[in-house]
């Protein structure tokens, strides 16, 4: 683990730094980006790098109604950019495979697939050069990941999991390309804080070292193989951004790319999966706020990062003279025959999912919920389903569902299974614990200090009147695996310990309100009435 202090003075200094290059290398930039196209002399190249990231699984609208766009939106885009230049990367930076409704219908409905998953398959279609894994795609047990890449035609790189039983590296550290007579060499790297939000179950005896460290190690193993380096990583630019939640787990920083673009220059870029953000949206001259050139590539194929390294041979070297980036969304155009012979493998596994997740409850939408109504109705279903599954519990830590607009024509329209899953796009477990009256009241405190913290928000359902619990009585809470793993920080500062623990469902949240509204649609909650009713009422 890096040294707390070394991250310390980092978060301290980092504005600092940032306003020393908007003064030093301000001009730099400017003239960059009015400078020439590289010419056709050969001291010059132009290498270009395609990038998605974070697509969690989603093949596109047919399966995830939840996302605007998804990979199959993509291929006509990629096939055009190949076409115009067979030379490009295309590299995916993690969080790939799970989070879409498909991925979990293969590996929890049909449990085994024998052919290779579909998001797989049309990744190798499109001839993906390396993927980087990402937190969520251990999601299920490593031995689900391992079956995914060994259905791969592509490297999956990291050099930070290591397999501890036998203290060896769990995937190869890096891939070198070679084009247009460039050795490229493609560094991977995992966020450490994959225990914060899976089941460390999932793992068995992986583990995913500190990033920064192994950044310096084989940057500098590498660096004099090829003539460009570029960082692929999952993992956020913010240091601060889960940083007490690590120092209180104890493991490494989670979002440490910001501190490798500002701090180690090996690099001559830096891709950033995992925050789901754009930068930069429009065509940008970087690096923009760090060091070296650092990208952050969106999420669920609602586009890709298009980079374009600008190269000179200066003193026996190759340089980057210019790095532009550009995030591009999907093409407005039909499916050209190359693309529809891509998708076409799609067809038969579409069938059994959409007959799935097109399974409905005995309950009907009124109206397009607003936001708060979805929110306040979420709470409580999720609560009813549990003490209905599984037995009493006096209370339940969640977070809210995700709100999305509705179709205009929804009245009437059956609540599905579908519906479920767009609402909570995370497949969280729910753990059991027993906890102290005055854990309970931590906990409280918390539900009000991240009201303030987007995405943070927690409830206690039902809301527990504080002055009335005992501080050494012990009470049965349910929580999801996500919050219970560390995610938010809520366990790890309401003090309460891994043995607390007492059983983890099998059966992921959605499908406990789904079972619950088929069998009880009568005991549809006050709350959720403003927007949804029970037929026969």
């Amino acid at each position: 683990m890096e040294e707390p202090a070394f991250q310390l003075n980092y978060l301290l200094c980092k504005n600092l730094v940032r306003l020393i290059l908007l003064i030093t290398v301000g001009s730099s930039i400017i003239f960059l980006f009015a400078g020439n196209s590289a010419g056709a002399d050969s001291n010059s190249r132009v290498l270009e790098i395609v990038v998605t990231s974070d697509l969690h699984g989603n093949l596109g609208d047919e399966t995830n109604s939840f996302s605007p766009a998804g990979i199959t939106t993509l291929v006509p885009l990629i096939h055009s950019l190949r076409q115009n230049n067979p030379n490009l990367i295309l590299l995916d930076a993690g969080d790939t495979l799970n989070g879409d409704r498909l991925s979990y219908y293969m590996d929890k409905v049909m449990a085994h697939p024998v052919p290779p998953w579909p998001i797989i398959q049309l990744m190798n279609a499109l001839e993906y050069d390396a993927v980087v894994p990402g937190n969520h795609d251990f999601d299920w047990p490593a031995s689900v990941f391992v079956r995914s890449i060994q259905m791969s035609q592509f490297p999956w790189i990291s050099a930070n999991i290591k397999n501890h039983s036998i203290e060896n590296l769990f995937l190869a550290q890096y891939r070198i390309i070679q084009r247009q007579g460039l050795r490229i060499g493609i560094l991977g790297l995992t966020t450490p804080g994959v225990p914060l939000w899976v089941d460390t179950s999932n793992l068995g005896t992986l583990v995913v070292d500190d990033m920064v460290s192994a950044a310096r190690h084989w940057s500098q193993v590498l660096k004099p193989q090829v003539d460009i380096l570029i960082g692929l990583f999952h993992s956020g630019e913010e240091a601060d951004y889960d940083y007490q939640e690590s120092l209180l787990k104890q493991i490494p920083m989670p979002n440490a790319s910001g501190i490798i673009a500002d701090s180690i220059s090996d690099f001559d870029l830096i891709i950033a999966g995992h925050t789901h953000k754009i930068f930069p949206r429009t065509q940008k001259s970087m690096p923009g706020s760090f060091i070296m050139p650092l990208i952050l590539p969106g999420s669920h194929g609602e586009g890709l990062m298009d980079i374009q390294l600008h190269l000179k041979f200066i003193n026996g070297r190759w340089n980057v003279t210019q790095t532009m980036a550009e995030f591009k969304r999907p093409l407005k155009k039909s499916l050209t025959d190359q693309s529809n012979k891509t998708l076409a493998y799609l067809d038969p596994w579409m069938k059994g999912v959409n007959q799935y997740f097109d399974a409905k409850t005995a309950i009907q939408f009124v109206k397009d919920p607003a936001k708060i109504e979805l929110e306040s109705c979420g709470r409580q279903l999720s609560y009813d389903a549990l003490v209905y599954f599984e037995g009493n519990g006096d209370a339940a830590v969640l977070s809210n569902w995700k709100w999305n607009r509705m179709p205009k024509k929804i009245a009437g329209i059956y609540l599905s299974r579908k519906h479920l899953f767009d609402w909570m796009p995370y497949f969280n477990k729910i753990v059991r614990a027993s906890i102290s009256g005055s854990q309970l009241t931590m906990l409280k405190r918390l539900e009000r200090k991240k009201q303030k913290r987007p995405g943070r928000q927690i409830y206690v359902v039902p809301d527990l009147d504080q002055k009335k619990l005992v501080a050494d009585q012990f009470y049965s809470i349910w929580f999801t695996n996500y919050h219970w793993n560390g995610g938010s920080g809520i366990t790890l500062e309401s003090l309460i310990e891994p043995e607390q623990k007492r059983n983890l469902s099998q059966q992921i949240l959605q499908e406990y309100i789904f079972y619950y509204l088929r069998k009880f649609p009568e005991q549809l909650p006050e709350i959720c009435k403003g927007f949804l009713k029970s037929v026969g009422d």
